[in-house]
């Protein structure tokens, strides 16, 4: 039987309270709420008055809400057809004598040999997964009153793959996002990997440990300016902010500044509001990240902030755990999808009298070590 309680005394108690009459104390909200807990059985829920009439439900609701991934600035150039992505770049070329200014003779017009080095990269790798799902056609009309109702049952159905998915889409950039990062942790390069704690503690003699450093304005203001140095500093021509010996520059409508919510908050708290990444946030492609690859348990700051990649063929094998990270400067061409082909299928089993659904995808990321990518942590030593 449905429980019903009197809680006249709990009310004018609250209310004593809510006026300032009586101090706060405890009290016990089990008499009218409840955690979801109950089960309906014939035998003993029973109307409260006569203890004969079966108690219904009188209302349901689905809760399952359409989850829409929040994307990360990723070059997309997917492709419909084939499976390698072919990257065409070119070398750095030195300048030679003129010969127009040479008079005492003439320079012999073919006799000019090539002074260009290309250099090609191949990306072919694919990743597939899917999620299946059953049905029934006619087994739930037995739970439900109404064709309406096992209709929004069976769309909440359809809801909860579909976030699935999209989950995934958004898990698996995170994690081609963290690749890129990882191997920039790892350049031969300085400049592609700055400890900024380490630098300021260096500076200032100071020894700010990651905690005091998310709420020290003076640390905050430099590892803004350090940021902004970055974004300035990659748009001019350099190989000095990728991994490889190719010049590249990022122009401010292809460069990504990509910063994780604990700094961008920290600095928005604990600096005047008209200090705060005033020429970052007004970047075309700027954005604060929850977390670089996971929440971990709790949205820690050692695991919102923390990548966790290996890879075989990446530096000749890669393995980076590192947290403290608070930004990333990239070049949109570091790192791009290249391959999603979604589709969906179903088929209906007469015999079974149900409808197996299936949803696939195939998913082909790039990372080009050759283009730029700064990332910034705190320190070096975890």
């Amino acid at each position: 039987m449905a429980t019903v309680s009197q809680i006249y005394n709990l009310v004018n108690d609250s209310a004593k309270e809510a006026l300032g009459i009586n101090a706060i104390q405890a009290k016990d909200t089990t008499s009218f709420i409840s955690l979801g807990d109950s089960v309906l059985s014939s035998t003993e829920n029973k109307d409260a008055f006569y203890k004969a009439l079966c108690d219904r439900i009188g209302l349901t609701v689905f809760a399952v809400r359409e989850y829409r991934a929040k994307t990360r600035s990723v070059m997309k150039n997917e492709m419909d057809w084939g499976i390698a992505y072919q990257k065409i770049s070119y070398k750095w070329r030195n300048a030679v004598a003129n010969p127009s200014w040479v008079t005492n003779t003439q320079a012999n017009p073919f006799d000019v040999e090539p002074q260009t080095e290309a250099v090609q990269k191949i990306f072919s790798t694919l990743g597939t997964y899917s999620y299946e799902d059953s049905i029934p056609d006619q087994q739930l009309k037995t739970a439900f009153l109404s064709a309406d109702k096992m209709g929004a049952f069976i769309s909440g159905i359809y809801t909860n793959m579909k976030n699935a998915l999209e989950l995934a889409n958004e898990d698996i950039a995170n994690l081609a996002v963290a690749t890129m990062m990882a191997s920039a942790i790892v350049s031969d390069k300085d400049t592609q990997h700055r400890y900024l704690l380490d630098e300021y503690n260096e500076k200032t003699s100071s020894d700010l440990t990651e905690a005091q450093a998310l709420t020290n304005p003076d640390f905050l203001k430099f590892a803004s300016r350090e940021i902004n140095l970055v974004v300035k500093r990659i748009q001019k021509i350099s190989n000095l902010f990728n991994g490889e010996e190719i010049p590249r520059f990022t122009p401010e409508d292809k460069l990504v500044c990509e910063v994780l919510a604990d700094f961008a908050t920290a600095t928005a708290s604990y600096l005047e509001s008209d200090t705060y990444h005033k020429e970052l946030v007004a970047l075309p492609m700027y954005e604060e990240v929850a977390y670089w690859q996971a929440s971990g348990t709790s949205f820690g700051f050692e695991d919102v902030s923390k990548i966790d990649i290996t890879h075989d063929k990446v530096n000749s094998g890669l393995e980076v755990s590192k947290n403290g990270i608070i930004a990333c400067v990239h070049d949109t061409d570091a790192v791009a999808s290249i391959i999603y082909n979604r589709r969906s299928a179903s088929i209906y089993n007469p015999r079974a009298e149900r409808y197996n659904i299936f949803e696939k995808a195939d998913k082909g990321f790039a990372v080009d070590p050759s283009e730029n990518c700064v990332v910034f942590l705190l320190k070096k030593s975890e």
